[in-house]
């Protein structure tokens, strides 16, 4: 909020601290929702998995889930060289080979 006296502008912020600490308490709450997604999405459906990794990667908010993305693209490096793995449309077969071969795992092109 800008006002003016006497010709001079100044600028005056209002700090409200339950507010902030409320912001942080929601961000703290949605980190651990994403995380907890992250973690069981394996099981149902590898896509959603990698989408919401790239998803992830393209706001630039991946670091706060550096371990749960490791955990899920282990585990799916470790299911795309079984020969049971979820079968893949060509989609998520390119999503998952650039996810994988970025956090350096040896996929054959």
């Amino acid at each position: 909020m800008a006002f003016s006296i006497n010709g001079g502008c100044f600028s005056a912020s209002f700090h409200h601290p339950s507010i902030d600490n409320e912001k942080r308490l929601r961000h703290g709450k949605m980190v651990k929702e994403i995380g907890y997604i992250l973690n069981n999405t394996d099981r149902k459906d590898p896509l959603e998995g990698l989408v919401m990794i790239d998803t992830l990667q393209r706001l630039s908010i991946d670091y706060h889930f550096r371990e749960e993305i490791e955990f899920f693209l282990k585990t799916q490096y470790m299911n795309f060289r079984s020969p049971n793995h979820p079968q893949l449309d060509v989609f998520g077969v390119a999503l998952c080979f650039r996810l994988l071969r970025q956090e350096g795992y040896n996929v054959s092109q």
